[in-house]
């Protein structure tokens, strides 16, 4: 490898490090919790931004079983979807994906950036097939300079969910 080689691999990373730190200033922890009962399913969840009047501004991510989209599922997460779900095309680039295993979920919220100085909630919703349904509402100020967070525990679909942002 050349000293040029190096220079300039140096000054890409150098210059990619702020944003990757600066994304993780903007995420949500979401606890997925997995029953102690012998037939589990990953629940159907959705993360979306509404505004002080309730209007929905961003979809965040949804969690589906892919090989099953046309489901019912989808729809039992009633607050997203007539909050505008029901009109996204699954799967939807950019914001659908599998569910993934129970554990702790890092999901980035790098577009809190773009949003206007306000009050803001993110609605985190959980359905699962031969489970149960919950929504958890986590209220966050938006102002620039200034952090903001917010914790909820779930009772059974979500264990906890905790926001941090720093625009």
């Amino acid at each position: 490898m050349t000293n040029a080689t190096i220079v300039s691999f140096s000054v890409l990373l150098a210059a990619t490090m702020p944003a990757a730190a600066s994304d993780r200033e903007e995420q949500l922890l979401l606890d997925i919790p997995k029953p102690a009962t012998a037939e589990w399913h990953r629940p159907y969840l959705a993360v979306w931004i509404e505004d002080a009047t309730g209007q929905t501004v961003r979809h965040v991510t949804v969690f589906h079983d892919r090989t099953r989209i046309g489901a019912r599922w989808l729809p039992e997460m009633r607050q997203w979807w007539r909050s505008g779900g029901r009109s996204l095309h699954m799967p939807a680039d950019g914001i659908s994906r599998a569910t993934p295993a129970a554990g702790v979920q890092t999901i980035p919220l790098g577009m809190v950036k773009t949003l206007a100085d306000g009050q803001y909630v993110i609605a985190i919703e959980a359905a699962r097939e031969k489970g149960g349904h919950e929504l958890l509402r986590l209220p966050i100020k938006v102002t620039k300079g200034m952090p903001s967070s917010a914790k909820a525990r779930g009772r059974m679909e979500l264990a906890t969910a905790s926001v941090r942002t720093n625009r």
